[in-house]
């Protein structure tokens, strides 16, 4: 008798916790929202006109699917199965897919550290077709490109690994052409300052000049001026006319609002020591007094939408390495409507109906690190709905779940003996349920058969096995 009650209690409180932990992260349930799972990381997101996207990262699986690297996924975060482009990442922990770009004739542009594409040498940029087999006519000699951004004409910006006898060992900004030739005049243009290093953000304006920041060493130089934030016209030439006051130590991110507006992302050495910072300048480098963000905290840009709202991290305490990330109106205060999501290592991307692709989460699990990603409406909340409608443990172990979409086939259940307020924890994969009468599904946990901890239970609307 005693043994039993210890079951029915541990039962009803995994299952109150599960239903809890499932109603907080919002798992999608297949048949509504946007949900997939890569063991590993994942970055870079391209849309297509359809609705599907390519994602890039550093993996080798996406729900249980094997993938090296490259995804295709529909809307709802099903795998694409027509699309496998064979990457070579290598074994090094810094190989991966880092920049993509979707290009009108429905190819992409693919930018990272890998060594070939489907068996095509190539040191970090391929053109794929739409089918991800490799198009041979492209063809380029820069390597680890972690930054591509279109022109008008046809030509990119790159952030990447250009070979220079000066300067060979760190990335460098430079342009290719549409078939990857590396624009040679562009770079020669380029201030010396600029070339040695020190570069982490790039962004384009709409008159085609280009906004550059870093950490940039003193030049011998004195055109190529004093700042960590510089504009170039066109052809890589310093452009003089743009002088920004800005005493910044680094400048880490930059956006153009639609309206002209320049937003940086800055660290700055004030008198209570290095703080990160939002401003805003005019087109001209000057402060924009009328954007003003909340000063009593820091703050690190993530995104500009496309309607000139801002995503960033709201820092009030340095010890957290998840601080929310919140949306700030286009003059810099708070939007209020938009509900505050965690900082991530994920990708950050808008479709065209304003919703984010992001990541929605991480688990660890018999060693392996898996990645969720999520889709979440405009106004920050989960496109997803709950998987679970119920959920028990019966005294043999047997866990029994009844999932609210009907005929719900592919689920991955979890189980930890203890999790962080979060749902943090050491997950064990205990498999894929399999039916066990009407709208029921079974699978075993050998632990909850025994007067085990209480057993915390997580259900994926996803894979995480093949």
């Amino acid at each position: 008798m005693k043994n039993s009650m210890s079951h029915v209690a541990r039962a009803l409180a995994c299952a109150t916790l599960a239903t809890t932990l499932l109603a907080q992260r919002a798992f999608g349930d297949g048949s509504s929202g946007f949900e997939a799972w890569v063991n590993g990381l994942a970055r870079p997101v391209a849309f297509q006109s359809d609705g599907k996207m390519v994602v890039g990262g550093k993996f080798s699986s996406v729900n249980g699917d094997a993938r090296k690297g490259l995804v295709r996924l529909d809307s709802t975060g099903s795998v694409d199965p027509a699309f496998n482009p064979q990457v070579d990442l290598g074994h090094n922990y810094d190989y991966g897919i880092f920049s993509l770009l979707s290009l009108p004739e429905g190819k992409f542009l693919v930018g990272g550290r890998f060594t070939n594409m489907n068996g095509f040498a190539c040191k970090g940029l391929a053109r794929i077709n739409s089918d991800g087999s490799t198009d041979t006519n492209f063809t380029s000699q820069v390597s680890v490109v972690s930054t591509l951004i279109p022109q008008t004409d046809g030509k990119f910006i790159i952030e990447a690994y250009i070979n220079d006898a000066k300067y060979p060992i760190h990335p460098m900004l430079g342009r290719i052409e549409s078939n990857g030739a590396l624009d040679a005049s562009f770079f020669t243009n380029l201030p010396n300052s600029i070339i040695k290093g020190g570069l982490d953000t790039v962004a384009l304006q709409t008159d085609g000049k280009i906004l550059v920041g870093g950490h940039f060493p003193n030049s011998e130089d004195p055109l190529d001026g004093a700042s960590n934030f510089h504009r170039l016209n066109s052809d890589g030439t310093m452009d003089l006319l743009f002088n920004p006051a800005l005493d910044a130590v680094n400048v880490r991110s930059v956006g153009v609002q639609p309206g002209g507006r320049i937003i940086v992302s800055v660290v700055m050495n004030e008198a209570a020591g290095y703080r990160s910072r939002i401003l805003g300048l005019h087109p001209d480098g000057t402060i924009d007094e009328t954007f003003a963000v909340d000063a009593s905290h820091e703050w690190e840009l993530q995104a500009v939408q496309p309607d000139g709202k801002l995503l960033a991290a709201s820092i009030t305490d340095h010890g957290d390495p998840y601080p929310p990330v919140v949306r700030l109106n286009v003059d810099g205060t708070v939007d209020s409507s938009f509900h505050s999501i965690p900082w991530t290592h994920g990708p950050l991307a808008f479709q065209a109906d304003g919703k984010i692709i992001t990541g929605g989460g991480s688990l660890n699990s018999g060693g392996q690190s898996f990645m969720q990603l999520i889709r979440l409406n405009t106004d920050g909340t989960p496109d997803s709905l709950a998987v679970l409608d119920s959920l028990s443990v019966k005294d043999n172990g047997s866990v029994q779940l009844s999932p609210l979409q009907t005929g719900a086939t592919n689920l991955t259940v979890l189980a930890a003996n203890t999790i962080t307020l979060s749902g943090n924890g050491e997950w064990q994969i205990l498999g894929h349920p399999t039916p066990n009468g009407s709208n029921t599904l079974e699978v075993s946990d050998p632990a909850a058969a025994t007067n085990a901890p209480i057993r915390f239970y997580r259900v994926l609307s996803r894979s995480l096995l093949p």
